[in-house]
């Protein structure tokens, strides 16, 4: 979660545009995707990861 906060803090310091970011986890549960939001995530996805999913994404 650290990193992407980082880097949501420097886009906003810069007022650069946001980059995607897809948070790829183990961690499957609503909480977790709910993390990954909080911390400016664009997309979630969990693993095992499944080619159709991702492409989805």
């Amino acid at each position: 979660y650290t990193a992407t906060q980082e880097i949501r803090k420097r886009e906003k310091k810069i007022q650069a545009e946001e980059t995607p970011i897809i948070a790829l986890t183990a961690h499957a549960l609503k909480e977790d995707m709910h993390k990954c939001f909080e911390a400016g995530c664009t997309a979630y996805v969990a693993k095992p990861l499944k080619k159709d999913k991702l492409l989805e994404t």
